[in-house]
């Protein structure tokens, strides 16, 4: 599932970086993003690669994924742990 993710990630970059932003900024009706999702399911390599997908989106979207928050307020890394 990750590799035909990646496909897709890959293809957006070229021509709608701006899909690929708001895909890995989009959340739930809980405010859970792909990456809490990931961390959630104690996924790593897909939240590995959310992350790098963000790095090649901008540098600051790397940073508004490590930040980001669900309604309870709880981040990625409070999920993982």
């Amino acid at each position: 599932m990750v590799h035909i993710i990646g496909l897709l990630v890959e293809r957006l970059k070229i021509g709608h970086p701006t899909t690929l932003r708001n895909m890995l900024l989009a959340t739930d009706n809980c405010g859970r993003a792909a990456c809490h999702m990931a961390a959630m399911n104690d996924n790593i390599q897909a939240l590995k690669e959310i992350w790098q997908w963000a790095e090649g989106v901008t540098p600051t979207l790397s940073y508004s994924l490590l930040v980001s928050q669900d309604k309870q307020n709880k981040t990625t890394w409070h999920l993982a742990a």
